[in-house]
C-alpha cells in the first residue's frame, strides 16, 4: 500500500470504531436524523476503503497463486479478517513475495 493508502485505512478503521462507541455510549445519537447522514458516510468510506483493500491484494505478489483468492474471499465474507490482513500482508511492499 502507498502512504495515503495507509492513512485512509487507519482513518476507516477509526471512523467505524468511533462511530460503534459513540452508538454505544450515547443512546440518545440513536436517532434517524443522526443516523441517517453517519451511516451514509461509513458506507461510503468503507466502499472505498474495500476497494483499496481489493485493489491491494489483485496488485500484491504472493508466493502462492490461490492466496489472493483465499484473501478476498475470507475479506468479502468477513470484514474484520482486514484487521488481520493489513499488519500481517496490506502495510508491507507490493514487489516483495508474501
Amino acid at each position: 500500500m502507498r502512504t495515503g493508502e495507509k492513512f485512509y485505512s487507519f482513518f476507516a478503521i477509526l471512523f467505524i470504531i468511533s462511530l460503534t462507541a459513540v452508538l454505544i455510549r450515547c443512546p440518545e445519537y440513536r436517532q434517524l436524523r443522526f443516523l441517517l447522514p453517519m451511516t451514509l458516510a461509513g458506507l461510503v468510506v468503507n466502499i472505498i476503503f474495500m476497494f483499496i483493500v481489493l485493489r491491494d491484494i489483485f496488485l500484491r505478489i504472493f508466493k502462492r497463486s490461490e492466496m489472493k483468492i483465499i484473501w478476498v474471499i475470507v475479506i468479502l465474507v468477513c470484514w474484520p479478517a482486514v484487521l488481520v490482513y493489513l499488519p500481517m500482508i496490506g502495510f508491507k511492499d507490493r514487489n516483495q513475495p508474501v
